[in-house]
Formats: C-alpha cells, sequence, structure tokens
C-alpha cells in the first residue's frame, strides 16, 4: 500500500480554477476518443495544450496532497537512490464520480528536479526510463482505455520523447470516497511505484516500466 505519508488522506469531470481555464480545460481535455484517433506527434501536442491550459493551478502542490523523494533505483546492484522528483496529483480529480478510467483524463504530473533521469534499463545504447522521466523532465500521467484495456501513458516533456504506455491496477471504492486528490511514491523492494486518485471512487498504481504495444 502506501506509505505512512497517505494516513493525510481523509476520507471526471476536470475543471479549471476560473471559468475561462474550465473552457479551456473542457476543450483540449485528451479522451480516450481524442487519442485514439490521434498520431502519436498530435497526441503530445494535445497532452502538452492540456496541460498548458491547466498552468500551476492545475496540479495540487499542498504539503500531503503530493509527494517529493529520491527514487529508488535497482537496474545495477546494489540499489542506490537515485532522482529527486515530485508527483502531484490534478486538481479537483475528486469531485465527480467513476468516470476518469471510461472517458480518459491526466491524473497527475511527475517533475525531475534531477540532472540525470528515471533510468531502469540500458540495452547498448537505447535507455528505458520509468514513468518516461528524463533529466530535468515533467511527464503527465493519463489513464483510460486502449484496444479495450486500462493502461497507463506518461508522457514527457522533453523535446522528442515518445509516449510511453505502462500498465495501469486500479482499486475501486466506494463513491465519493476519495475526498481530495492525492498522489505517492510507493516503496517497492526494487526501485518504486506510483499511487493516484483517479477520480472520487477509484484509485491507481503504476509501475512505470513500458509494456509492449497491444
Amino acid at each position: 500500500m502506501t506509505r505512512s505519508a497517505l494516513a493525510f488522506a481523509v476520507g471526471m469531470l476536470l475543471l479549471g480554477p476560473t471559468s475561462t481555464a474550465c473552457q479551456q480545460d473542457t476543450a483540449a481535455r485528451p479522451t480516450n476518443e481524442r487519442l485514439r484517433a490521434a498520431s502519436r506527434a498530435d497526441s503530445v501536442r494535445s497532452i502538452n495544450n492540456y496541460a498548458r491550459s491547466l498552468g500551476n493551478g492545475g496540479f495540487v502542490s499542498a504539503v500531503g496532497a503530493g509527494d517529493e523523494q529520491r527514487l529508488r533505483v535497482c537496474w545495477v546492484k546494489p540499489c542506490r537512490y537515485g532522482p529527486r522528483a515530485i508527483i502531484q496529483p490534478r486538481a479537483r480529480i475528486t469531485d465527480s464520480g467513476s468516470a476518469t478510467l471510461a472517458a480518459g483524463a491526466v491524473i497527475a504530473r511527475i517533475i525531475n528536479l534531477s540532472d540525470t533521469g528515471y533510468i531502469y534499463s540500458i540495452d547498448g545504447r537505447d535507455t528505458s526510463y520509468k514513468f518516461n522521466l528524463h533529466a530535468r523532465d515533467t511527464v503527465y500521467w493519463w489513464v483510460g482505455q486502449k484496444n479495450e484495456k486500462l493502461v497507463s501513458v506518461f508522457f514527457s516533456t522533453k523535446p522528442g520523447a515518445r509516449p510511453m504506455e505502462s500498465d495501469l491496477a486500479p482499486e475501486p471504492h466506494g463513491a465519493g470516497y476519495w475526498r481530495q486528490p492525492l498522489a505517492r511514491w510507493l516503496w517497492d523492494d526494487d526501485d518504486e511505484q506510483a499511487w493516484g486518485t483517479c477520480d472520487g471512487s477509484v484509485c491507481c498504481r503504476s509501475r512505470g516500466t513500458r509494456i509492449a504495444a497491444q
């Protein structure tokens, strides 16, 4: 489960902080349908435009809502601590009932504060990054359906970086269970996992490693 910080939580329609932001948010929302019909380049553009329309107020930076730590790296032994990264939940993601996974939505952003990426494997010249997190990068965590399967897609803002499809493990709760947006790094013996509220009734978890295209 989560670490002790998760005890901070007492317990999809995504809305911006103002009426103008709300209109932009609705117009730019990257749903399953929109991303399914888009090319890879258009998908990246859609996510980035959407995130810009939200601004910093579109993600919760208050202490306790998100998480910040150095991430555990174990692709070479012994394990060590690697880049320091922040994970922040999408603002007001819990205001609605269970709608996010059916429609598709950004639920969190990840900010790498370090000059190194979150590497989980190197094969020759091919370097793979957990959560698609490169050095000094910002990544948007999108959840939804692809080919009738629930997936995470991590969109890096690093120029030229491709979206990375990863696993998604949802955990349903009762309607209105989550009263505030939350996001956490979850401890794992080998590295870290990401956890966040998907909406008011579901939380989601991902290992952040690439899965084969279906």
